[in-house]
């Protein structure tokens, strides 16, 4: 996968109790017709020149821009998210398209809630405190400092160590990033923290090394983008992964989700933007 990629990230689904049909486009004013609507006012103009079609187009007036209606999803379905994108002003601007995954209370998922280092699964052996630093395992023997982990590597708590990783989204991590250390001493593991932890929970409790990724699950990305003429781009997600932020399938626990549109170091002029059921997530 090239590095230029600063992130991708996927979508975990429930169950959707309303009938969609195949096709049919359930992103609200993609193509801005209605203005802003379903478009934030802080985060987009209306821009009338030179639409891909009908009488107007979005701009990105700020790097992120995330559509406001909760797009509720369904695990066992396939969809498509897809627009029209130029440069605003003809400038190179890094631009993405993606989606932001929503837990079933429409609470955002980020990334270090679902991305497991696997195999670290064990527990507390003594009680952990909100000043400690230095946190005491059973076993610590497959945490790591790699990847990420020792400058950005979270601790987190009351996990489901049955191998069917149901706590996932888990949202009870360390405060702030990063493991300095892991050894093993006086029979157990310390696994050292750069921030104290934040947290009271008592032995016994069962824990897992953590990280974080992407912020959002990228479907198109392209460096330096600046063309003049309008640019399609589209992607597919499908199914839903039990761990991770996958390139192709959903984050785990994700019910609903927002599309996102980003135009890093420059504006983007976007237009009919779909989001839509196309089969099954086995066809």
């Amino acid at each position: 996968m090239s590095n230029k990629f600063i992130g991708i990230f996927a979508l975990a689904v429930a169950s959707l109790s309303c009938n969609v049909v195949a096709g049919e486009n359930l992103l609200k004013n993609g193509d801005g017709e209605n203005g802003q609507e379903n478009w934030s006012e802080k985060q987009t103009q209306v821009c009338t020149a030179n639409p891909h079609s009908g009488k107007s187009c979005l701009t990105t007036i700020v790097p992120v821009v995330i559509s406001e209606d909760f797009i509720e999803v369904v695990p066992d379905k396939a969809y498509k998210v897809g627009g029209w994108f130029r440069s605003a002003d003809g400038k190179p601007v890094n631009a993405y398209l993606g989606l932001a995954p929503f837990d079933k209370d429409k609470k955002p998922i980020e990334s270090p809630n679902v991305l497991v280092i696997a195999g670290t699964e064990t527990e507390l052996v003594e009680d952990c405190l909100p000043a400690c630093k230095i946190l005491k395992v059973k076993d610590g023997s497959k945490w790591t400092l790699e990847n990420n982990c020792g400058k950005y590597g979270l601790v987190a708590f009351n996990i489901d160590d049955s191998g069917k990783y149901l706590d996932l989204p888990n949202r009870e991590l360390s405060a702030g990033c990063g493991i300095e250390k892991i050894e093993k001493k006086d029979g157990c593991w310390e696994i050292s923290l750069k921030n104290p932890c934040g947290k009271i929970y008592r032995a016994g409790t069962k824990v897992r090394e953590h990280r974080p990724g992407a912020n959002y699950m990228y479907k198109w990305y392209q460096e330096a983008f600046q063309s003049k003429d309008w640019i399609h781009a589209e992607g597919t997600v499908k199914g839903i992964a039990e761990t991770g932020t996958p390139v192709t399938s959903f984050w785990p626990g994700t019910k609903y989700v927002k599309v996102v549109v980003m135009g890093m170091g420059g504006k983007l002029n976007f237009d009919d933007m779909t989001f839509e059921e196309i089969g099954n997530s086995g066809n």
